[in-house]
């Protein structure tokens, strides 16, 4: 895991507050030069704080890294535009951290064992080579060969006790509806969550919707769950269809 840095570097805005945009896919910079892509965040769900990101180069998630997000913040609009996060460290800093995606193979129903110090983030089967059950008459009375009882999972290494959000997380209302899936998030300036934005609507009316934190009711591994129904929701005001959602 990468924590480097000198403090928390900050975006002021107009806002009353300092605040940081973590959009979801958004390129990630280190102090010397471009590094890849932001995958997903790392969530306490007690605390609501989004405690780190996951980065990776592009094309290659399966190098991706924990990094605490006190070593981010947003582009300073000068030589980096808002729509870049920046890591404290160096290319080749932030190269050298083990990387957390993971692969197991399991017996159906058994579960993952990430090590004492760690949690299970999002999984993600992966296809096995088909096999089949070979029967008595092929192989002549009383013996049978049985299908392969195992999967494959990829799966992400974070802190214990803590869940994990992607782009395609989805979000669900409080009766129980698919109501969309997650944009991004605002945090201030401790880090903790004080908005998301909700990507709402069908493929021909898709609205970029801000939801305060007060509406979410528990953070789950890939989902976010609210404390408004679905006509709530609906209800919500979306930004405009040219406002980038970010601040």
């Amino acid at each position: 895991m990468v924590n480097i840095g000198i403090g928390r570097a900050r975006n002021l805005t107009s806002r009353p507050f300092p605040v940081m945009r973590i959009d979801l896919d958004m390129p990630v910079s280190c102090v010397d030069g471009a590094f890849g892509d932001l995958m997903d965040v790392v969530i306490a769900p007690g605390s609501r704080r989004l405690t780190h990101i996951v980065v990776a180069p592009h094309d290659r998630p399966d190098r991706a890294v924990l990094v605490a997000t006190q070593s981010a913040r947003a582009g300073d609009g000068v030589r980096r535009t808002s729509d870049t996060l920046v890591l404290d460290c160096t290319v080749a800093a932030i190269s050298r951290s083990d990387p957390i995606h993971e692969s197991a193979y399991l017996r159906i129903g058994e579960t993952i064992d990430p090590g004492p110090d760690w949690g299970v983030g999002i999984q993600d089967d992966y296809p096995l080579a088909e096999s089949s059950t070979l029967g008595p008459e092929l192989l002549g009375s009383g013996m049978a060969m049985e299908y392969d009882t195992h999967v494959g999972i990829n799966f992400h290494r974070i802190p214990k006790g803590e869940v994990e959000i992607r782009r395609a997380s989805g979000v669900t209302s409080a009766d129980g509806h698919h109501v969309g899936h997650v944009v991004g998030f605002v945090i201030d300036d401790d880090d903790q969550i004080t908005e998301f934005i909700l990507e709402h609507g069908h493929l021909w009316g898709k609205r970029m919707v801000p939801v305060k934190a007060a509406a979410i009711d528990r953070f789950e591994n890939d989902e976010l769950l609210l404390t408004l129904s679905g006509d709530e929701v609906g209800a919500l005001e979306p930004l405009p269809s040219h406002h980038h959602w970010g601040l």
